[in-house]
């Protein structure tokens, strides 16, 4: 979910810092484009998409840790070949860079830097969509287009025609104070948003099934029990009822059946599916470290597929549903 310094509203203003300092994500894909069809069909501006001649690029984000305030930026990289900027700007951070299934165009996410505020600051964050070489940069949701308190992790449905998010909202305008993290879909131009979940609680990092017609995302326990607010406080902080969730989402952003796939008060964050449909895998807190974590669609069977002692996170499938992509990171 949201991996770095990021913050939501819960009562009376009551801020809280999510806790797993994860500061990339990445994204894996295969180019679909001819090189000489490409030159054929297209203009010569078209032609200098930097995925186009390639047969595997990572579209990710980096930060300069060696710069005093350096900004997170989108970045690719093609092979053996070098790394490329796509989108900068010295007065913002852009991250959790999500490619389109066409692979002409990806969303991400930017924040201001250059002040007392958290970067990747997810209460300031605004969803923008640029073409596949960086330019053409247009804002989709600013934090306020909804009224919502923050807003974060949003994928596209397969087809592209829909996008699904978190988002920091209060359901009573009675009470703008009390907001919790919802899940949320949109058009695929960030309009027309529909909430998904309901309730107090923490819903995030939400992601589709290979198909479109079904959800996968981090949930607490259908019977969580939200009534001791101060309990709920402490959940949300830490976060460690994170649970997998599965559900079926209609053409409306209607939810049913939902079913909750892990149920061990570990936390689960970020669970992607495999692209034939037969696993989804996620990262889990375990003895104060990441591990990756699987579950069998078939047997129902969980398992843990890497644990190496270091923090890893965002397990995402390449085309081939035997590999995945990881963030690896060595505390201290």
């Amino acid at each position: 979910m949201f991996h770095t310094n990021s913050k939501a509203m819960l009562n009376n203003n009551f801020k809280f810092v999510l806790l797993l300092p994860i500061t990339l994500v990445i994204l894996f894909t295969a180019c679909t484009k001819d090189p000489i069809e490409a030159t054929e069909n297209q203009s010569s501006d078209e032609t200098e998409n930097p995925l186009t001649d390639c047969s595997e690029a990572i579209l990710y984000n980096v930060k300069d840790l060696g710069e005093h305030e350096s900004n997170t930026k989108i970045a690719v990289k093609i092979g053996d070949g070098p790394e490329q900027i796509l989108v900068e700007d010295e007065h913002y951070d852009f991250w959790w860079a999500r490619l389109h299934p066409s692979k002409e165009f990806f969303i991400c996410y930017r924040s201001p830097i250059g002040d007392d505020k958290e970067d990747n600051d997810y209460e300031r964050a605004e969803l923008w969509r640029f073409d596949i070489d960086g330019s053409n940069g247009k804002r989709l949701i600013g934090l306020m287009d909804y009224c919502w308190q923050a807003q974060g992790v949003a994928d596209w449905s397969p087809d592209g025609e829909h996008l699904i998010m978190a988002a920091s909202l209060a359901e009573d305008p009675n009470k703008p104070d009390e907001t919790y993290f919802q899940i949320v879909r949109t058009d695929a131009d960030g309009k027309n948003a529909v909430q998904v979940t309901s309730g107090p609680g923490l819903r995030v990092d939400p992601t589709w099934s290979i198909d479109g017609k079904k959800i996968i995302y981090s949930a607490f326990p259908q019977d969580y029990d939200s009534n001791n607010i101060v309990q709920l406080i402490l959940d949300i902080l830490t976060q460690n009822k994170l649970e997998v969730h599965i559900a079926d989402i209609d053409e409306n952003g209607n939810l049913s059946n939902i079913t909750q796939l892990t149920d061990d008060e570990i936390r689960d964050n970020d669970p992607y599916m495999a692209p034939g449909g037969n696993y989804i895998a996620w990262e889990s807190f375990v003895d104060a470290h990441g591990v990756i974590r699987t579950y069998d669609m078939a047997s129902g069977e969980v398992k843990t597929v890497l644990d190496i002692d270091e923090f890893h996170c965002c397990p995402t499938w390449l085309d081939d549903p035997n590999r995945f992509l990881i963030h690896s990171l060595k505390l201290f």
